[in-house]
């Protein structure tokens, strides 16, 4: 894979609204496309096992080895296995951008990750997004990519998944004389042909594409095709060290023009970008429209919508003053989903200096700062440390106010 109830939204106030009728098709219709992908899975097993048996072949249960360690021993090495299977899809994702001239950013796998450092370094580090523990790759393409460029990106994972997973059971299939390392292979070869399967069907969940629907999406031709790839040249502006202010205003144009259709499932990348872009612009109230959209927007994806409550926080705390309406969106902010550090610091900090707790605001804006060049997209990290460096001076001048007035 390459991380709300429907947010009902009024000038002041914003409710959940579970009842709302195109957010829950969208979650049903989401459902039984998931539903569907296990069923094509399970059929092209049994038809491969049921046309090995009727041309005489060997059968599934020939194929696998028997158990060689007692049965509380198998499930960790079953995990490990699977662990193995998918560091060599993420890796494939890996070497597929590095030959399109990508640039690495970041890699999760389960409770790690390595991310990229200013100075180019690779870190190890916790991954605190559950979202992305099954697995992600994150790379700024270059700008002006190609389509093959992008799609040698995209089937590296599936392509590695399948040689691995063919190398892993013939190489199971000759150790059978060595049954715990045939055990060994069979599970990693195994997992690996399943991941393929898997990642080669057309398939979304929870907002995230499988590399089969994200290929499906960027050859497919039509609006959604446009839509995918305006997603795409943004994107690769942005993580290029672009700030919101300084994009390119076609992309984002194409973006915002699809509000139906299935091409308007990247409409939400568009709002997103343009109303940081209105911010960065020093356009709070224009930016404001755009939030709206983005808030009544009923195909955000799941893993998008803290991110989104807290840019709805942040405005109403930092641009409005207002504590109750941003305290609405509190609930939203505060489940696990994926932020960046100093995108949850720069929120805590707005929130705690419109509330008074002036030292509160300047720790977390201290801590936005450091967190700021470890940020997977540079281009809006540069908005976010001259917002931070804001609220940092802010709250250092109600301190040093507070202190004045507690001396006279």
């Amino acid at each position: 894979m390459v991380p709300i109830g429907k947010f009902a939204v009024s000038p002041t106030t914003m409710q959940h609204d579970m009842s709302d009728r195109p957010f829950n098709m969208a979650k049903r219709n989401a459902k039984r496309r998931e539903i569907l992908a296990f069923i094509i899975v399970f059929l092209v097993t049994f038809s491969i096992g049921l046309g090995s048996a009727l041309l005489g072949g060997p059968s599934i249960t020939d194929l696998i080895p028997p158990i060689p360690v007692p049965l509380w021993l198998s499930l960790p090495i079953g995990i490990a296995a699977l662990v193995i299977a998918m560091i060599v899809h993420e890796a494939g994702h890996l070497v597929g951008g590095a030959l399109s001239g990508f640039q690495f950013r970041l890699i999760s796998i389960g409770p790690l990750r390595i991310a990229r450092r200013p100075d180019g370094r690779p870190a190890l580090e916790r991954n605190r997004t559950l979202n992305v523990a099954g697995g992600a790759t994150v790379v700024a393409p270059k700008i002006g990519y190609t389509t093959a460029e992008m799609a040698r990106f995209i089937v590296g994972g599936p392509l590695a998944s399948l040689m691995f997973g063919i190398i892993g059971l013939v190489v199971a299939y000759r150790l059978e004389t060595y049954p715990l390392l045939a055990f060994i292979w069979f599970a990693v070869g195994s997992l690996s042909s399943l991941i393929f399967m898997v990642n080669v069907l057309p398939i979304s969940s929870s907002g995230f594409d499988s590399d089969g629907m994200q290929l499906f999406d960027l050859f497919r031709g039509g609006s959604l095709s446009h839509a995918k790839l305006a997603a795409l040249n943004v994107i690769a502006e942005s993580t290029n060290g672009l700030r919101p202010r300084d994009l390119s205003e076609e992309p984002l144009k194409t973006l915002l023009a699809h509000e139906t259709g299935r091409a308007a499932k990247f409409t939400w990348i568009g709002q997103l970008i343009t109303f940081a872009r209105m911010l960065d612009l020093d356009r709070a109230d224009d930016a404001r429209g755009y939030l709206d959209l983005l808030l009544e927007n009923p195909v955000v994806p799941a893993y998008a919508r803290r991110s989104i409550a807290g840019e709805a926080m942040f405005y109403f705390a930092y641009y409005r003053r207002d504590r109750d309406a941003a305290r609405r969106y509190e609930h939203d902010f505060r489940v696990r989903g994926f932020m960046e550090p100093q995108t949850r610091h720069r929120v805590e900090a707005a929130l705690a200096l419109i509330d008074g707790r002036t030292e509160e605001a300047l720790a977390h804006a201290r801590k936005g700062l450091v967190a700021v060049p470890r940020s997977v997209d540079p281009g809006h990290a540069v908005q976010e440390r001259e917002l931070l460096e804001a609220i940092r001076t802010a709250a250092e001048a109600s301190r040093s106010e507070s202190i004045n007035d507690r001396d006279s």
